[in-house]
């Protein structure tokens, strides 16, 4: 139960800071109660992943924290699925492709039917740095028909396969499945032309996501100085 609850962590409708803090006390407990179950180090390696990419300030070095996490899972289970998925996810933050290439290759022939491997993998394939988007939206796909509940980022790969489509409508309309507002939301209406509802829905994100948006509006500024 509360691995369960750790996963959760992008599900979470509150600020990223306050899921994450709770994420991590759940899985610590976790792995008091069951020293060796190689899945809750998965899980604690994608909470500190997760809390890297969104530079929270609370963690100062989650990807290295992520690491030891993932080969402490590794360890305790070779042929664990989700170790091996949460290694991807951190070869894909250090934009280390090669290695996301050959852990995308092991993770299909470890488990070729499990959801969240298939929609990790489609994410590998929209996102890397060679993307494939037809392939993407081919895992994504079968992984959404896999689960009868799948977790909304599936989604959003999905939906970076209609952006890179220039189908900016079947995209809003995914990003409309997360259960809390996207910072991308508002960018489609803008685009398809409701520019009104577009500034509107990003005040509404800004306020209720506070770490996201400032996240946001720090990766904006490191886009302006490398254009300058």
């Amino acid at each position: 139960e509360l691995l369960s609850v750790a996963k959760q962590i992008w599900e979470d409708p509150i600020d990223d800071a306050k899921g994450a803090k709770k994420a991590l006390k759940c899985i610590e407990k976790s792995i008091e109660l069951s020293p060796n179950n190689s899945s809750a180090y998965a899980v604690k390696g994608q909470i500190y992943a997760h809390a890297y990419t969104l530079n929270l300030s609370f963690i100062t070095n989650g990807l290295q924290l992520a690491k030891k996490a993932c080969n402490k899972a590794i360890q305790l289970d070779s042929r664990n699925g989700l170790a091996h998925i949460s290694r991807l996810w951190i070869s894909m933050h250090e934009k280390d492709f090669e290695k996301s290439k050959q852990l995308v290759k092991d993770a299909k022939d470890i488990n070729p039917y499990e959801p969240f491997l298939l929609a990790t993998i489609g994410f590998y394939y929209v996102f890397s740095d060679s993307p494939e988007p037809e392939l993407s939206k081919q895992y994504i796909e079968k992984a959404i028909n896999y689960n009868s509940k799948p977790q909304f980022w599936y989604y959003m790969a999905l939906e970076e396969y209609y952006m890179l489509k220039n189908d900016f409508q079947k995209a809003l309309e995914l990003s409309l499945k997360s259960p809390e507002l996207e910072w991308r939301t508002p960018a489609y209406h803008w685009i398809l032309g409701d520019k009104d509802i577009a500034l509107k829905k990003f005040k509404e994100y800004s306020s209720k996501n506070p770490s996201r948006a400032e996240f946001l509006k720090e990766e904006l500024g490191k886009d302006k100085e490398s254009k300058a």
